[in-house]
Order: structure tokens, then C-alpha cells, then sequence
């Protein structure tokens, strides 16, 4: 992946890391 985590771009969204992994 890149420089940021799942979790790391969840927080940025406002989402859950679950919801994050779904979208990539």
C-alpha cells in the first residue's frame, strides 16, 4: 500500500477501518 495504514485513513474519513478495507 502507500505511506498511510487502513486505520490511518479510516480515522481521515471518519470511518470504520472495515469500511475503509471494503472501499480499497
Amino acid at each position: 500500500m502507500q505511506s498511510y495504514t487502513i486505520g490511518q485513513a479510516a480515522r481521515l474519513l471518519g470511518v470504520s477501518p472495515d469500511t475503509a478495507r471494503r472501499w480499497a
